[in-house]
């Protein structure tokens, strides 16, 4: 499901934990006090010990409240603005800025000595900033270091949980890859068969990232036990809802499209929220949605699934996909959709199906960037294209063996 993405650098830092924010911004203020003991230097010393505390103070509160207006809050501007000017106006008045009536420049020893004080608290303000960078720094450096190893392996798992499809059967060729849109995407596509009956989903859990990614390994789990039993697609998908309802959160939800093959001339198919399925055939030609509209997986605890049937020839080709190909917008904000995805599959039917993968892909990516994770999984009956028997040899686009069952 696509979702809108914030800046990561300003995601990073609302991210920061309030235990490793405190320095942060006790690094922004010691940093900017430093102005205080500098104004004081370019003037000479004209400001009595009251007005260059409240320079030095004031400089830094305003660095600071600019640092966190600027990453975690916004509607605290207008008094950071507003003591900004203060700051800058008040010292004139009230602080005793004026060098001619300063008695600290009456006398050279008064002056050196004044001088080596705002030195020296210059100094000690930037050593300070510097080790509240430090403590920040090393602080968020581990929580990065220990997420990305978190998420390292998440990533590996998800390879290992929908890897890419390269099978067939005696009548059937199959296709499919999932290309998460991060490190860790929540698509699923899989394949179950003996020989001769097989059964193919693709699923899509909202959200993205290690969440999406924890949902989906359970998923599949489940769904791999139940297609290990001979069933329907009404009875997986009632079942897979039951199962997901129990383990999911209340803000997470699947969409999925399944079918299943069992006689020679007929496939069966459900859909669970999501996109239909596209019925490419080869008699016509024309490209088909075969849809069965109903309620994503895991909302509703105790509902059936319907599902539908429809009849497959030779030559006949089967696209189940996800949201994140049809719902990629230009640079106009025009939506790819479903009519251009048919079009492609018309212009590509007969060539091999990775090359018919790698046209759709394309197409897509050169609409517009990837926002959401894409899975795409083909089926061709009869194997080629023209409808003549046998299968054409499978063409890798892919690093590596993918999930026959």
């Amino acid at each position: 499901m696509t979702q809108q993405r914030p800046s990561l650098g300003w995601a990073f830092f609302r991210s920061v934990p309030f235990r490793s924010s405190v320095p942060f911004l006790a690094a922004a203020f010691f940093a900017c006090s430093t102005l205080g003991f500098l104004i004081d230097i370019k003037d000479l010393g004209a400001h009595p010990a009251a007005g260059l505390m409240v320079e030095v103070l004031g400089w830094g509160i305003v660095g600071a409240g600019y640092a966190f207006t600027a990453i975690w809050s916004r509607k605290i501007l207008p008094l950071v603005v507003v003591a900004h000017v203060l700051l800058t106006w008040v010292p004139e008045r009230f602080a005793g800025r004026d060098v001619a009536s300063s008695s600290l420049v009456d006398t050279r020893r008064e002056l050196k000595v004044r001088l080596k004080i705002d030195a020296a608290g210059s100094g000690a303000a930037l050593a300070l900033g510097y080790v509240c960078f430090m403590v920040f720094v090393r602080r968020e450096g581990s929580r990065y270091l220990r997420d990305h190893t978190e998420i390292s392996l998440a990533k590996t798992l998800h390879r290992s949980l929908v890897p890419p499809i390269r099978s067939r059967t005696a009548v059937f060729e199959f296709y499919g890859a999932s290309v998460p849109s991060g490190e860790v995407g929540g698509d699923l596509l899989d394949l179950v068969h003996d020989g001769r009956d097989w059964m193919a989903y693709v699923a899509d859990v909202s959200g993205h990232g290690v969440p999406a990614g924890v949902v989906m390994g359970m998923f599949k789990s489940a769904a791999r036990m139940r297609l290990r039993s001979p069933a329907g697609v009404d009875a997986l998908l009632t079942d897979l809802n039951r199962v997901m309802f129990e383990l999911n959160s209340p803000n997470m939800f699947i969409t999925c499209a399944c079918v299943r093959h069992s006689d020679s001339g007929h496939i069966e198919f459900g859909l669970a929220g999501h996109l239909p399925i596209l019925h490419f055939k080869f008699s016509t030609r024309t490209v088909d949605e075969l849809s069965v509209g109903h309620v994503p997986l895991g909302i509703f605890e105790d509902i059936a699934f319907p599902c539908g049937e429809a009849r497959v020839e030779s030559g006949d080709v089967l696209v189940i996909l996800t949201d994140g190909l049809t719902e990629v917008f230009s640079a106009d904000g025009e939506e790819f959709g479903l009519e251009r995805l048919k079009q492609v599959v018309i212009e590509h039917s007969g060539s091999p199906l990775d090359d018919l993968y790698n046209a759709l892909m394309s197409r897509v990516r050169a609409h517009g960037p990837q926002v959401d994770d894409q899975t795409l999984l083909l089926v061709r009956c009869g194997g080629r294209a023209d409808g003549s028997a046998g299968l054409p040899p499978l063409h890798s686009a892919f690093a590596g063996e993918g999930s026959t069952g």
